[in-house]
């Protein structure tokens, strides 16, 4: 079984389940920020953003103008290291 993407409605609803229970998450403008999200980002990435939105915020609060800088920041996307470990 294959899943694929989320849309940007599905994403808007991912998020919005996301940040339900988290102090800020009411006001989020939930639609503009699934607007900005790149293609082909997960609901892992979604999380992600959320996590680190929170972590980035005052008290463990969450906005509108911070998830979209996280998501701006493209932090939130696993990247392969370079360079050589032994």
């Amino acid at each position: 079984m294959q899943v694929g993407y989320p849309n940007r409605a599905d994403a808007a609803r991912i998020l919005a389940a996301l940040i339900r229970d988290i102090s800020g998450g009411h006001a989020v403008d939930t639609a503009a920020v699934a607007a900005a999200l790149p293609e082909r980002t997960s609901g892992s990435d979604i999380r992600e953003i959320v996590r680190r939105a929170v972590l980035a915020g005052d008290g463990g609060s969450v906005s509108t103008t911070r998830l979209l800088a996280e998501v701006g920041s493209g932090r939130y996307r696993a990247a392969v290291p370079a360079g050589m470990y032994l």
